[in-house]
């Protein structure tokens, strides 16, 4: 029994050990556990104790569990408490074990030793089974400790597996702590002070920064002494190990050291103040070149950034704080380039100075832009502390001249004048020595004549604007010619730059272009005339103005008539009837201005050999209307009273504003009237022109419709029919606006031709489309054929616009023949009342001839309206105009005889007289009015003059056509065949002029014979004829045709005027009265009465004192000039 209680609490002993042997394994893995928690990344840091801590806790638990073993083994192990446990399982009764155990020991005396070995029988035979089973109470409580050790251990031991597999390392570190935590609890070993920057010299003045490393500190101290001085320091916080600190001011030798709170040193380390190389004294000298006429520039150390001209030379002049061993400029750039790898010159890109102690100097041409930095070197080899800002130098090369036309700036018509105006804008960085016009002419057949070259100095000037001309009046310009031109300028430099501009075009203008420009240029005179009613307009309503405030002036009721000086004008009222004149003197000026205008377009026409009277006639008549509108004798009297009005008193302005004004609205009612001329007058050339360009456009489109038949270039013809179609595009345009301007006028039946024009002229449009599409796809004989009914459609509109013209040019006539008619017959009916209101007049009584007034003017106010009608329905050519000045002078005559009737004074003269004047000059103004009724050609037959003008002006009209087409035959390229064609009809056009000379040539010698020999013109035609009709143009049938046609042009003009010769003729004087020759008086050389003061005085004073001293004595002498001689009255 002893020994199966034993074997029971062996059987618990064990289950005990294995329960807290889990439990200790468990307590170990989570030391482990921790160890790695607590562990840094990069590992224990020495001085830490926690591995230590961690150690203690692993042995405490071992010595806990020893304790705990202990217990088991003593306390709960006991043979009461295991006895009890038995029991408590077998169902023993309480103490039977126990006591059987203790009497199988020893039998306490007086025992039975039978009833012992029954008891302890009894008791064995319920202890049959396993030691756990019979254990019961204390084996259910060891298989609990089991199983929480196994559970613990279960989840601690994956836990450090994981832990292991995931930071190796980290493990690693962290259990390699546990095995050595003594040697973790030693401190750590500080690395040693580092500081910069040592011993050192420094410039003397500076701040010196020390930097000082100190890993594993957070302050440390800073010492310093400077010789002669105490000691310092100063603490300062390092961040990240490292602090800076700024010694200030180092002017003596300075050591200073660094200390750490852990008690470690630096070593102690001097600074040693020296004096800096730096440039005392600088000065940068810059000559430019000459020609840029700059004066040199002088710069000290800061020298600014510089643009500088190529050839610019730098001179260097300056001192530094202590001797030199070199000095000069390097540019910062990397790539300095060598002027020759061959060669030992210095790079360009550098400059060396020679130096003397402490001096330097030198001279240096830089060639290359860039950043300069100065570079000295003292003997030491020291480089400078403190240099000059770099230098920064821009180097500007000399740039080309820089041209331009901007007028016309493009390629254009030759105006009519033949004189092209020319607008140049030239400029040069640093001048323009001269500039070239250059122009030269390619004729027709693409010669290049040799070109002519005109000179321009400008003198040296950065910058010119010139209006040079291109006078073309003697080339002699043949049909199909061109002129090109271009402008070269040429600057100073040495090596002079050259710059041209490019070619331009000038195209000589063909009679089409001529008639439009003549038709612009009525447009334009059109608008000026229109300007000049509306400004003299504003001047009138100005001059009115101007009278009412001087008429109140002189009313009696506010003058005062003590006060003498109510009479005269003031300053301000002076000047304002001075501008007032001078306002009118500009408008008359302006009027004379447009009257040349007009007779320099008449002098271009002729110039360029457009023939065309009605044209012609019309300008004429339009010089003759400017004329009149400001006559001399206006222009005179207006000088006259500008002169006057310092003089004037208040009544004398009065009148001559009142008289201006009548003036003026005289001039306005004649410019509102003369707007209408100009307009009719340019309504009519557009007319003109417009059927030029069809008829112009027609011979072209016909020349093309040969060409296209042979069938040779098909692209060029196609570009020459596209050509052709945009002028017809244009002309259409045209046409739009000539419609228009027909329908403003009330012209209908002009308007409509116009229109059927215009419907021929979209056919021809579509037609020349359809010409130009087939020339491309290879269908010669079919664009031919529809380039030819484009060719006839053009022609039907040219003869329609010209059958259109001649119709409103028909009724024109018609309305201006019934107009001279009525005024006729209405000059007759007037010139009747007149006389016999005249016969009215002799003897009667003053109140019979007061109450004749009225029907003297009633008899004026009808005069007036037939000059209305008559202006209204007339165009204005010269032969209405006498009428209408003949009307005018019976008016005048007419107002005479009004003026006599309202004034019955005995010295006014008798209005019988004046109603005479009027009676005859009505008379004769019936008389021209039936005159310039009659249609043209009911005058005396024969040849005159004007007639065989008229005759050699067609002719000369016709030459020009023929010129014009035989000169458009080359620039065309035109096939042999379609070249032939269009040569036979210009020697067909010459033969007719030929045949139209030789007629001329055969008259009577009685007749009007103009200047030139006819017969020899005639046959000139006939040899022209033949050389085109046997193909023959060159360069000298074109020549010789176009001195025909200006030999033509002079036969006609010669009848318009008197032959001139250029043969002196002397003539015998006739009698003549000789008078003694006077001496000229100083009023007749000019001399001043009142001399000026000397020169001398007249310096002395400021320029607004001298002036104000010659206008005080030019007033002086003016007014003694007026005042005249003294002794005399004027």
């Amino acid at each position: 029994m002893v020994r199966i209680v034993g074997g029971i609490r062996a059987h618990l002993l064990g289950r005990a050990r294995l329960a807290l042997g889990l439990w200790l394994a468990a307590a170990f893995a989570g030391a482990l556990a921790l160890a790695w928690v607590v562990v840094a990344p990069e590992g224990w840091r020495q001085g830490t104790s926690v591995p230590l801590l961690i150690d203690v806790l692993v042995v405490g638990m071992g010595v806990s569990g020893w304790l705990v073993h202990r217990r088991l083994s003593g306390s709960w192990l006991r043979e009461r408490n295991v006895a009890n446990s038995i029991e408590q399982e077998v169902g023993m009764a309480p103490g039977v074990l126990r006591g059987s155990l203790e009497l199988a020991r020893a039998l306490p005396p007086g025992v039975s030793s039978g009833l012992a070995d029954q008891a302890a029988q009894d008791a064995l035979g319920q202890l049959g089974g396993e030691h756990r089973d019979l254990a019961g109470r204390m084996t259910r409580e060891v298989g609990r400790w089991m199983r929480r050790g196994v559970l613990s251990l279960t989840v601690m031991m994956p836990l450090v597996a994981v832990l292991t597999f995931a930071a190796p390392g980290r493990s690693h570190m962290a259990w390699a702590g546990l095995a050595r935590p003594f040697e973790l609890m030693a401190g750590p070993t500080l690395p040693a002070l580092v500081v910069t920057p040592g011993t050192v010299e420094v410039l003397r003045g500076s701040d010196v920064t020390m930097e000082v490393s100190a890993p594993g500190r957070t302050t440390v101290t800073v010492h310093w002494q400077a010789a002669g001085d105490v000691a310092l320091r100063e603490t300062i916080d390092l961040d990240g190990d490292r602090g800076t600190f700024i010694l200030q001011s180092v002017t003596a030798r300075t050591e200073y050291w660094v200390q750490a709170p852990d008690g470690a040193m630096s070593p102690r380390y001097e600074l040693q103040p020296v004096d800096p190389l730096l440039v005392s004294d600088l000065i940068v000298r810059v000559a430019f070149p000459p020609y840029t006429g700059r004066s040199p520039e002088e710069y000290g150390v800061v020298v600014p950034p510089l643009e500088v001209p190529v050839g610019s030379v730098f001179s260097f002049e300056g001192r530094a704080s202590r001797p030199l061993l070199s000095a000069g400029l390097e540019r910062l750039e990397a790539e300095v380039e060598a002027v020759d790898a061959q060669t030992t010159e210095a790079p360009v890109g550098a400059a060396e100075f020679s130096v003397n102690g402490r001096g330097f100097e030198g001279q240096w041409m830089p060639r290359l832009s860039g950043l300069y930095e100065w570079r000295f070197v003292g003997v030491e080899g020291e480089p400078a502390e403190i240099l000059p800002p770099p230098l920064g130098l821009t180097m500007v090369p000399d740039s080309d001249p820089s041209i331009s036309v901007l007028l016309p700036g493009q390629d254009t018509l030759l105006p009519v004048s033949l004189r092209q105006p020319l607008i140049l804008e030239a400029s040069d960085d640093y001048g323009l020595d001269h500039l070239a016009l250059v122009v030269y002419r390619v004729t027709a057949f693409g010669d290049r004549m040799t070109p002519v070259e005109q000179p321009m100095t400008v003198g040296g000037t950065r910058g010119a604007l010139l209006r040079p001309v291109i006078d073309l009046t003697s080339w002699e310009l043949l049909p199909g010619d061109t002129i090109r031109y271009f402008v070269r300028a040429v600057d100073n430099a040495p090596i002079p730059n050259v710059s041209e501009t490019r070619e331009y075009v000038l195209r000589p203008p063909t009679a089409a272009d001529l008639r439009r420009e003549a038709q612009e240029r009525l447009d334009d005179a059109a608008r000026g005339v229109e300007q000049l009613a509306n400004r003299a307009e504003e001047r009138a309503a100005e001059t009115e103005e101007l009278e009412r405030e001087l008429s109140s002036q002189l009313d009696p009721q506010s003058r005062d008539p003590r006060d003498e000086t109510e009479d005269r004008l003031d300053f301000d009222q002076q000047e304002e009837i001075r501008e007032a004149l001078e306002a009118q003197a500009e408008l008359l000026a302006a009027i004379d201005s447009l009257e040349m205008e007009m007779a320099e377009l008449n002098r271009d026409l002729e110039a360029t050999g457009l023939v065309d009277p009605e044209l012609q006639e019309e300008i004429r008549e339009l010089q003759r209307l400017m004329d009149e509108l400001a006559p001399e004798s206006l222009e005179e009297r207006l000088s006259e009273l500008t002169e006057r009005v310092d003089e004037m008193n208040a009544a004398d302005a009065d009148q001559a504003l009142e008289e201006l004004a009548a003036d003026q609205e005289a001039l306005r009612d004649r410019l509102q009237e003369a707007i209408e001329q100009f307009e009719q007058a340019a309504l009519e050339q557009d007319f003109r022109a417009t059927a030029a360009e069809a008829e112009e456009l027609a011979q072209q489109e016909q020349a093309l419709a040969d060409a296209m038949k042979e069938g040779d270039s098909p692209e060029m013809r196609a570009e020459q029919q596209e050509s052709l179609e945009a002028r017809a595009q244009d002309l259409n345009e045209s046409l739009d606006s000539l419609q228009e301007r027909l329908a403003e006028a009330g012209e209908e039946q002009a308007r409509e031709a116009v229109e059927q024009a215009q419907n021929q002229g979209q056919q021809a449009q579509q037609s020349m489309s359809e010409a130009a599409q087939q020339a491309r796809n290879g269908e010669p004989q079919e664009a031919s054929e529809t380039a030819q009914q484009a060719a006839e459609a053009m022609r039907q509109m040219s003869q329609q616009l010209q059958q259109g013209q001649h119709q409103m040019a028909q009724q024109d006539m018609e309305a201006a023949r019934e107009a001279l008619e009525q005024t006729a017959t209405d000059a007759l009916s007037l010139a009747r009342e007149q006389s016999a209101l005249q016969d009215r007049m002799r003897g009667a009584t003053p109140e019979e001839l007061a109450n004749m007034r009225s029907d003297e003017a009633a008899l004026l106010q009808g005069a007036r309206n037939m000059a209305d009608n008559l202006s209204a329905e007339t165009a204005g050519d010269q032969g209405s105009n006498e009428v209408a000045a003949q009307v005018g002078r019976a008016m005048e005559a007419m107002q005479e005889a009004l003026d006599a009737l309202e004034s019955q004074r005995g010295d006014a003269p008798a209005p019988e007289s004046a109603a005479e004047e009027a009676v005859a000059a009505l008379n004769q103004a019936a008389v021209m009015a039936a005159s310039a009724a009659k249609a043209p050609g009911e005058g005396p037959q024969g040849q005159s003059g004007d007639q065989v003008t008229e005759q050699l002006q067609e002719i000369a009209q016709q030459q020009g056509a023929v010129n014009q087409r035989t000169g458009q035959i080359t620039p065309m390229n035109l096939g042999q065949q379609a070249r032939s064609n269009q040569l036979q009809e210009a020697a067909s056009g010459q033969q007719r002029i030929a045949e139209q000379l030789g007629q001329l040539a055969d008259r009577p010698p009685d007749q009007a014979q103009p200047l030139g020999d006819l017969e020899a013109l005639a046959q000139e035609a006939r040899a022209l004829a033949e050389r085109l009709a046997g193909e023959s143009l060159d360069v000298e049938t074109l020549q010789r045709q176009e001195r025909l046609f200006h030999r033509l042009l002079d036969a006609g003009r010669s009848l318009e005027k008197d032959e001139f010769s250029d043969e002196r003729e002397s003539t015998a004087p006739g009698e003549f009265e000789r008078n003694d020759v006077e001496a000229l008086s100083s009023d007749d050389l000019g001399g001043l009465r009142f001399q000026l003061p000397p020169t001398e005085e007249l310096q002395r004073l400021s320029p607004a004192q001298r002036q104000m001293v010659l206008e005080y004595f030019e007033r002086l002498n003016r007014a003694e000039r007026r005042a005249g001689p003294r002794g005399t009255i004027r």
